[in-house]
């Protein structure tokens, strides 16, 4: 027997199998319902879960490229390895309360031109 759910605008299918023919007929009453009802939810949370995972990486696979040329500048500025210059623009996100993308957008649009005194100062305090 294949019962067909609606919920939360996801449709789901869920298959019971049994030993004996017309032992399922009066399946989605009690509790094989709960469990219907139970293993529906799950899959919905969890399909919720996979498509909030997706979008935020596809956000920062968007958002790579700039943050990657702006950690290059970075470097080049203050003359430090990479990962410390990407630990850099990080602190300075969190500190001036701007997502990382955009505080590296404005490092590759200024050409890092009025962060030198921000970023040596950080470097100094790390």
């Amino acid at each position: 027997m294949t019962i067909p759910l609606r919920r939360a605008g996801a449709e789901v299918t869920v298959s019971l199998f049994g030993f004996r023919p017309g032992t399922l007929e009066d399946a989605v009453h009690g509790p094989v319902d709960i469990l219907l009802e139970q293993v529906t939810a799950s899959l919905v949370r969890h399909c919720r879960a996979v498509l909030t995972e997706v979008d935020q990486l596809a956000t920062a696979l968007r958002t790579r490229p700039v943050i990657d040329q702006a950690t290059g500048m970075v470097t080049h500025m203050l003359g430090c390895d990479a990962q410390d210059a990407f630990g850099m623009l990080r602190r300075f996100s969190q500190r001036s309360n701007r997502k990382l993308a955009e505080v590296a957008e404005s490092v590759v649009r200024g050409r890092g031109r009025g962060l030198e005194r921000d970023l040596a100062r950080m470097a100094d305090s790390s």
